[in-house]
């Protein structure tokens, strides 16, 4: 999937940027935030059909915290406001949390 994905961002006129972030969420559990979701209560019947609430984008920080972060660090490098090596560190610091979260 994601060979059909480069492919057709390296044929594209404007440059694209774009970050895999599958692998980095893969091994948590809190990084598949369909597994949290709940029906919505609705007044006069047991649920709502198709509506759903999903707490972990909204109660739990973590993966969709970290994505954001990393998007904003990228956007930050893209405009020559933050330097790669302060990136670098980022990165790592980064990495190294989800490491201590992943082995808990």
């Amino acid at each position: 999937m994601m060979k059909v994905v480069e492919s057709a961002i390296s044929d594209m006129r404007t440059p694209v940027f774009y970050m895999n972030i599958t692998k980095m969420t893969w091994y948590r559990t809190d990084g598949h935030p369909s597994i949290y979701r709940q029906t919505v209560e609705v007044r006069g019947s047991s649920s709502a059909a198709g509506m759903f609430q999903d707490c972990s984008h909204w109660c739990l920080p973590g993966v969709p915290d970290s994505r954001n972060q990393l998007l904003y660090a990228t956007l930050l490098v893209s405009r020559g406001s933050l330097p790669y090596k302060s990136l670098g560190t980022l990165l790592v610091s980064f990495f190294t949390f989800f490491l201590v979260l992943a082995i808990r």
